[in-house]
């Protein structure tokens, strides 16, 4: 196999162009077997030619050549091409002018389909122009060939090349249009990988986000705790705060009210000047125990469990109350 030299390619059209000149390093390889296939068809033929001599040294030409063919495509392409063109241009010349096989003038065909296809249109249009030339004005040592023949020959010839310009052409495209469609897929299957590294760099870092989000609902978890055991033990305190406080309190405003309300209970007369001191204690001692009890509904606030009661009271007795204390 004929390998490459060029340079990678920088478009398409350049791509394609080379790997069209690697398709023709191995569709040359293809002509060995053609070519020893021919050399067994004249050899099988050559008992029912009138020239058997000829048509033997013209298979043994096919095979020299296949083999010729087959060595030079290990070396050069070119050279490869070359002999094929020119070994089968000779084959059919020598099968015509030295076998008296004037029937065999079609054959050139064949070169020049390999011209188009191994080499380009312009040059398989440069031999179809010599064949023709020669076909018209034919050299003295070819036989004498009937003019219908001729004419049908130059016909199968540009017929030939018409057909694998247009067959060349729309495999060009065909594989223009393949490599077009593999060099896309091919960024999209880039283009795929790179959003499936993101995608799992964004699972990590989810993950990640995850741990760090379960890490501090236990850590609020814990605080919350911490500020339940502390909102309970601050209930506790006022609760017991407010029974040791309220205790002494109320036995204040017991001896009072009763010192204010009975003063005769204890027998003297009490000075008017004190009772009115008494009664500000009393006063005062009341005011220190709603405050007590005002705590404790607060407590019971936040605890969820504050019973409202209605009740009718005075309003005079409110005014007087509040006018007093100012």
């Amino acid at each position: 196999m004929i390998e490459s030299t060029a340079k990678a390619p920088t478009s398409t059209t350049e791509a394609m162009a080379e790997a069209l000149s690697d398709l023709h390093g191995q569709a040359v390889l293809l002509v060995v077997p053609a070519l020893i296939v021919a050399a067994g068809l004249l050899a099988a033929m050559a008992e029912a030619s009138t020239s058997t001599v000829e048509v033997y040294t013209i298979a043994a030409g096919l095979s020299a050549l296949a083999l010729t063919v087959w060595t030079l495509s290990r070396i050069t392409y070119g050279g490869a091409v070359a002999a094929s063109v020119l070994g089968t241009t000779l084959a059919v010349v020598v099968l015509v002018t030295y076998a008296k096989t004037v029937s065999a003038l079609p054959l050139l065909a064949l070169p020049i389909g390999l011209t188009v296809l191994l080499v380009n249109v312009r040059v398989g249009g440069l031999f179809a122009l010599a064949a023709s030339i020669l076909l018209i004005f034919p050299p003295a040592i070819v036989p004498p060939v009937d003019l219908s023949l001729r004419i049908l020959t130059i016909l199968q010839l540009w017929g030939t090349l018409a057909l694998t310009s247009v067959v060349e052409r729309k495999l060009f495209t065909l594989a223009e249009w393949a490599w077009s469609h593999y060099e896309r897929n091919r960024e999209l299957l880039d283009e795929a990988r790179d959003y499936q590294l993101e995608a799992k760099q964004t699972l990590k870092d989810l993950a990640a986000a995850c741990q760090q989000l379960a890490e501090l609902n236990q850590y609020v978890g814990r605080l919350r705790q911490e500020a339940e055991d502390a909102r309970r033990a601050k209930e506790q305190f006022v609760a017991n705060v407010s029974h040791e406080l309220r205790t002494p309190l109320n036995m204040i405003i017991g001896f009072t009210e009763l010192i204010t309300t009975s003063p005769r209970n204890y027998g003297a007369r009490i000075p008017t000047k004190l009772l009115a001191d008494l009664e500000i204690i009393l006063r005062n001692s009341r005011h220190l125990a709603d405050l007590i009890n005002d705590v404790l509904d607060l407590s019971q606030i936040e605890a969820n469990r504050m019973a409202l009661t209605k009740e009718r009271v005075d309003i005079d007795e409110i005014l007087d109350a509040a006018a007093t204390a100012v």
